[in-house]
C-alpha cells in the first residue's frame, strides 16, 4: 500500500500539490472567517482525500449553533462558517497526521497542512528506504514498537497479537530512544530500579540534598557494591519501573517495563522518558511473552503484585523485538503520518535526492515485500 500511496503523491505533485492554508487566528469549530481561508482548508483537505469539494456555509445562513461569538474576519470573498462537516474533515487529518484530535486548526495542524505534497512524497520514499534496512524474516512471534507512533504490536504466527500504547524517550538532553534490534531473554517482576549514574547525579542528588527525607519517602536506597556505590529504588507500587520489566540485552540499556504513571498514555504525543519504553498493558504483554511458557493472565498478575522482589523468568526461546523509526505507515488499510518527534525526516528525505531518484529506488522493493512489511512494522 504505501508504494501505491507513493504513486498517488506523486501525481498530486505533478498536478501542482495543494494550495497554502492561511489564517492569522486559530480556527475553532463554529468560527466564521473569509470563505478565501475556509475555501483554501476545504480545498486542502480534499486534495488527500479527507473530504468532498462541497459549497461553505455562509454566516449569514448558519444556524445559531454554528455561529461563534468571535469577530467575524471580513475579507473581500465575505465571510463562512468553520462548519462540522468540515471540522470532522480535520479531526481525521489530526487522527491521520500525529496531532491532537480536536478539530481546531491551530499552530501545530496549519504547520502540518502547509507542509508541501513534495515533502510527503519524500517522506513515504523515505520510510520505504527504512523498511529496505530491516531483516525481511522476523522469526514467528515478535514485539515492534514504533517510536514515533507511540505504539507496541506484538506479532504471532504473522498475525497482531496484540497492540497497545507506550511512552518513549524525549526528544531533547540525548534522551531519545535509540533504533535497534535485539532479542528478549528474561522477565522481571516486581523490579528495583538500578538508577543511571547520570539520571541519579542530575536528578535525585540534588532533590536528596534540598529534602533529606526525598530518598527514604521516594523508595531509594544507597547501595554500596565493590565496584561503587549506586542509587537504587525499592520495589513498590510507585517504582519507576512498575510491576514488570522486560530484558533483552543491547548496548543502549534499553527495556520495556510497566509504569505507575498510567494517565500520560492519554497524551498524544507521548514522549517523556529517558529512553527506556513504558508499556500501557505490561500484564497482557507478559502473557504474550511468557504464554508459551505455560503462565495465563491471571498468574502474571499474581507475580505483579505479589511474587518476590526482583523475581526473574527466563524465556526458554529468545522473542525478537525491533524498535523502528516510521513516520508514514499504513494501519487498517489507511495511510498514517507519524509525529517526527526526533526531526530525522528531513534529514533522510534530502539524503534520498530528487523525486524521479526516490521513485526509481522504491520501485525496486517488491510489491509482496513491501505489503509484507508495511504490515508488520506498523
Amino acid at each position: 500500500i504505501l508504494l501505491q500511496e507513493l504513486a498517488r503523491y506523486r501525481q498530486l505533485v505533478a498536478s501542482g500539490g495543494w494550495t497554502q492554508v492561511s489564517t492569522r487566528r486559530v480556527l475553532h469549530p463554529g468560527d466564521t472567517a473569509t470563505s478565501h481561508v475556509l475555501g483554501a482548508l476545504l480545498g486542502r483537505l480534499h486534495a488527500e482525500g479527507y473530504t468532498p469539494l462541497v459549497p461553505l456555509v455562509p454566516a449569514d445562513t448558519a444556524p445559531p449553533a454554528l455561529r461563534s461569538e468571535t469577530v467575524i474576519a471580513r475579507g473581500p470573498s465575505g465571510p463562512a462558517v468553520y462548519d462540522l462537516a468540515l471540522a470532522v474533515a480535520v479531526a481525521a487529518y489530526q487522527q491521520r497526521h500525529g496531532l491532537t484530535v480536536d478539530s481546531v486548526v491551530g499552530p501545530n495542524t496549519l504547520l502540518s497542512l502547509n507542509r508541501p505534497a513534495e515533502f510527503r512524497m519524500r517522506q513515504i520514499a523515505a520510510n520505504l528506504e527504512r523498511h529496505r534496512w530491516l531483516p525481511r524474516e522476523r522469526g514467528n512471534r515478535f514485539v515492534v514498537v514504533n517510536v514515533p507512533a507511540f505504539r507496541l504490536r506484538a506479532y504471532d504466527a504473522g498475525r497482531e497479537a496484540l497492540s497497545m500504547n507506550v511512552i518513549v524517550g524525549a526528544e531533547y538532553g540525548g534522551r531519545s530512544t535509540p533504533v535497534f534490534s535485539d532479542s528478549m531473554s528474561y522477565v522481571v517482576f516486581r523490579p528495583y530500579w538500578n538508577v543511571p549514574q547520570g539520571i541519579a547525579s542530575r536528578e535525585l542528588w540534588p532533590k536528596q540534598q534540598n529534602d533529606p527525607s526525598y530518598f527514604q519517602r521516594n523508595g531509594y536506597e544507597v547501595v554500596h557494591a565493590t565496584w561503587g556505590t549506586f542509587v537504587r529504588q525499592k520495589p513498590a507500587l510507585g517504582n519507576a519501573l512498575g510491576r514488570v520489566k522486560f530484558i533483552f540485552p543491547n548496548d543502549h540499556a534499553i527495556y520495556l517495563h510497566d509504569t505507575p504513571a498510567q494517565a500520560l498514555f492519554v497524551e498524544p504525543v507521548r514522549a517523556f522518558s529517558h529512553g527506556c519504553i513504558r508499556v500501557e498493558h505490561p500484564d497482557q504483554l507478559a502473557q504474550f511473552v511468557l504464554g508459551p511458557q505455560g503462565w495465563d493472565i491471571d498468574r502474571v498478575r499474581e507475580a505483579m503484585t505479589s511474587s518476590g522482589d526482583d523475581h526473574r523468568v527466563n524465556l526458554e526461546h529468545k522473542l525478537p523485538v525491533y524498535i523502528v523509526y516510521f513516520t508514514t505507515y499504513v494501519r487498517n488499510g489507511m495511510l498514517h503520518f507519524a509525529n517526527d518527534i526526533y526531526d530525522r525526516d528531513d534529514a533522510l528525505v534530502r539524503a534520498m535526492g530528487a523525486p524521479e531518484q526516490l521513485h526509481s529506488r522504491m520501485v525496486q522493493i517488491p510489491s509482496h515485500s513491501a505489503s509484507r512489511l508495511e504490515h508488520d512494522f506498523e
